[in-house]
């Protein structure tokens, strides 16, 4: 009798995947052609087209998540895609949309979102920051391989003077900053709409007016970064403040890393002098 349930609540699942995987897939690239304005090397900013795909990842975890992700990579090379090679459709389209379902990896326990049919109450299972998190480390990690892409498919755009790691960098956050920030504000209103509560109680969890300051901090430049090693380091510190300030610590470390390793390679300075 168990052994038929555990088959019937398997099945179940994989039915609610499919049939919300198809949606969220068909939302996303119907959000993804409502362009507010488009690069001319290809990127643009549209009304938070990856937010359907990072919460379906968070409701069904990230199996399924990089699963539908994938698809949504193939979607979006080819409608409307910019192709210039193989290698260049991997790390901008194929990759690059493919890891916003790592976002999965930040969902509930499959025992515990299996057991919920309600698929958006799925959300209610998981901490308010670790949703905020996955969401953010998701169109970061899209970042980097656009980055990366530019710096190898994209050097010839650079102006002259200008190192083709800043143009790179430069040009990808110029719209996917603005679709962070009009996806983490949808995200935010949305939790809001449905009256989101976690059910993992944290004496010091953050609200959401605390989570909006603290985003706004984060982008100050130099204040920004202090606060983040000030929150990382600080024992009286909000865990959720305190994981906020060394992941995204992390992912600064990160890309600087990559900005000295580019140079190094190309053998330039970071601004080249006339």
């Amino acid at each position: 009798m168990s052994e038929n349930r555990i088959q019937s609540s398997k099945n179940r699942e994989k039915i609610m995947a499919v049939a919300a995987g198809g949606i969220c897939l068909a939302l996303a690239e119907v959000l993804s052609l409502l362009k507010v304005f488009e690069m001319p090397q290809g990127g643009s900013v549209t009304p938070a087209s990856m937010l359907p795909i990072i919460l379906f990842a968070l409701c069904f975890g990230p199996s399924w998540g990089l699963g539908v992700a994938f698809l949504y990579s193939i979607l979006q090379a080819f409608i409307g895609g910019y192709i210039l090679a193989p290698a260049q459709v991997l790390l901008d389209y194929t990759f690059a949309f493919t890891l916003l379902g790592t976002a999965g990896f930040f969902a509930a326990k499959k025992s515990l979102r299996t057991a919920e049919t309600n698929i958006l109450r799925r959300l209610h299972l998981i901490p308010y920051w670790k949703i905020l998190l996955s969401t953010l480390l998701a169109i970061l990690l899209r970042l980097l391989c656009s980055f990366l892409s530019g710096i190898v498919f994209y050097a010839s755009y650079a102006p002259e003077g200008q190192s083709v790691w800043v143009y790179s960098l430069v040009y990808n956050a110029s719209f996917l900053i603005p679709e962070a920030i009009i996806t983490i504000a949808v995200l935010v209103a949305m939790m809001e709409t449905l009256r989101f509560h976690p059910v993992v109680q944290d004496a010091k969890r953050m609200s959401i007016r605390e989570w909006i300051f603290t985003i706004i901090i984060t982008l100050i430049p130099i204040y920004g970064q202090v606060m983040l090693v000030v929150w990382a380091f600080d024992t009286n510190a909000k865990t959720a403040k305190k994981v906020w300030g060394r992941v995204v610590l992390s992912v600064i470390a990160v890309l600087f890393a990559i900005w000295i390793t580019a140079s190094i390679i190309q053998g330039a300075p970071v601004v080249k002098l006339a």
